[in-house]
């Protein structure tokens, strides 16, 4: 009998960079010819311990009931795995191979600092061992990407598939993929709004933001509107439940990423897209209800979710950028149906919401807004909207900023009066990525956006 070569190094790799499509492939490359045997052969999946084993020696385990053991990896991209089997044979090999791959054998791995484990069960000669690896870096989402690539079953610490209160349930059952066909900006701090912090204030600070700037004939949406038909911006939603019908599930799971630049995307429900392998994938936990998902609220403290929005900040519609805005204690919510334009399966009056810290807005919101500013009035300086930009905001008097020199620096956007006032923060969250509710030094905007997707493939 053999233990298989390791993949550890190559699954480490994987969650180093945050690539679960890598990952994925980690694992599924790892599913033929890992077998160990005892008194009958058994193979399975996803195994650390490297080198040769025989069946010799002592530590006999098993007299037919239920039988554990584990080796717990610490060096590189911490791992354990967890074996389960039901019958007799010597562990002594795998304890041997196991100390030798700088591990500690045992008889259960500790799932108290795991992010999430993916299980698999292999039958053979009457005989099944059950294999779970519990990571212990990178982020739930990307394990359970990953895990669901190499056809095993995510598990959450310490629930073994069972209850979670940040979510219903561990989410269970197959997957639908959906594209993004449409984001909604909002045009004030009302519309895709909802009570972040539980002060029972409906908070989107963002809205006030695009609605002025509209009443300055700046219309962000439009660029939008063009970033997404051409593909430029690809946003994949992938739904997990039992419910074949999509209509009720307490346990179910929504995975947001971002996709791949196509182009020439196809929103008409058989459209191939393909995952953004620098992205990261956010996992929201929620239920379905009467066709409506909704993850927790973020105001009841529970698990905060961080995803990367993508938002075309520009009001130019030839090759608008997305920028990646990082969202803090962020939420999401849909109804499933049919999607108008291409009569698909869709999602439909979707809403994301969440907060930016102001230190982010800083570093990357409003340097982006000033170079999109900049970039209008030298494509088009003649232009009314171009005038009316030079004449709000290239003003001079801060760092090397002149006045009316065509170039509109990020200290000049800064000081803007306007700005300052549609950009202040509205929200406070802290370290955990928890909302404060009776905020004192309030340091993030909150933002929401609606969505709507049409089923896709990738």
């Amino acid at each position: 009998m053999r233990v298989p070569s390791s993949p550890s190094a190559s699954l480490s790799s994987s969650l180093a960079g945050n690539l679960s499509s890598s990952l994925a492939g980690s694992l599924a490359g790892n599913l033929a010819g890992n077998c160990f045997g005892g008194l009958a052969a058994i193979c399975f999946p996803v195994l650390l311990l490297a080198g040769a084993c025989t069946a010799t020696g002592g530590n006999y385990k098993g007299n037919g009931a239920l039988s554990t053991f584990s080796c717990d990896v610490t060096a590189g991209i911490h791992s354990c795995n967890d074996y389960t089997w039901s019958g007799v044979y010597s562990t002594a090999a795998w304890e041997q191979s196991c100390t030798a791959a700088g591990g500690s054998a045992g008889t259960g791995c500790s799932q108290s600092d795991a992010v999430g484990g993916c299980k698999i069960s292999a039958s053979s000669g009457g005989a099944t061992v059950t294999t779970t690896t519990w990571y212990y870096t990178g982020s739930e989402s990307t394990v359970m990407t990953a895990c669901d690539s190499a056809s095993g079953t995510f598990v959450a610490p310490g629930m073994g598939g069972g209850g979670n209160p940040d979510g219903g349930g561990q989410p269970m059952g197959s997957f639908y993929r959906y594209v993004v066909n449409r984001f909604a900006l909002p045009m004030n701090n009302r519309e895709y709004a909802i009570d972040l912090n539980g002060d029972t204030k409906i908070d989107n600070q963002f809205g006030n933001l695009f609605g002025t700037l509209a009443t300055q004939n700046i219309d962000f949406q439009l660029a939008e509107d063009s970033a997404v038909s051409s593909g430029s911006l690809v946003e994949l939603v992938k739904l997990q439940t039992t419910d074949s019908g999509l209509k009720d599930d307490g346990s179910a799971g929504v995975t947001l990423q971002q996709g791949a630049q196509s182009s020439s995307p196809d929103f008409s429900g058989n459209g191939n897209f393909s995952v953004d392998a620098s992205g990261t994938a956010s996992l929201f936990k929620g239920a379905l209800a009467a066709g409506k998902f909704t993850s927790p609220s973020p105001a009841s403290g529970g698990t905060s979710v961080s995803m990367q929005l993508p938002i075309v900040l520009s009001f130019l519609t030839e090759q608008p950028l997305p920028l990646v805005l990082p969202l803090q204690g962020a939420h999401v919510s849909f109804s499933t149906g049919t999607d108008p334009e291409s009569g698909a399966p869709g999602l439909l009056t979707g809403q994301i919401h969440g907060c930016v810290l102001k230190s982010d807005l800083d570093s990357q919101v409003v340097p982006a807004l000033a170079a999109q500013f900049t970039r209008q009035v030298q494509s088009d300086p003649s232009s009314s909207s171009s005038k009316q930009l030079l004449s709000i905001f290239d003003t001079g008097g801060c760092g090397i900023a002149r006045a009316m020199d065509g170039v509109i620096e990020t200290c000049e956007v800064l000081g803007n009066s306007i700005i300052q006032a549609v950009l202040a923060p509205d929200v406070q969250i802290d370290e955990n990525g928890h909302y404060v509710k009776n905020a004192s030094q309030r340091n993030a905007l909150s933002l929401g956006v609606g969505f709507t997707a049409v089923k896709a493939n990738f």
